[in-house]
């Protein structure tokens, strides 16, 4: 919310919330890509994406 609604720079944000500007990068990063309708490819970071992950590793199980 910091960097995407409130203009704040990664730096800015990381240094206000006490969190890796890396990590907090990779966050931005997959809730820019959500919308999309992109998977994150690291752990999900709503309901709805651990849902779809917990869905598309049963389905990799399944086809194995």
């Amino acid at each position: 919310s910091l960097v995407l609604e409130q203009s704040y720079s990664i730096p800015e944000a990381a240094r206000s919330l006490g969190v890796g500007e890396t990590a907090l990068r990779r966050w931005v990063q997959q809730l820019s890509d959500e919308p999309s309708g992109t998977t994150p490819k690291s752990k999900a970071l709503t309901p709805e994406q651990q849902k779809i992950q917990e869905l598309e590793a049963r389905v990799n199980r399944l086809e194995r």
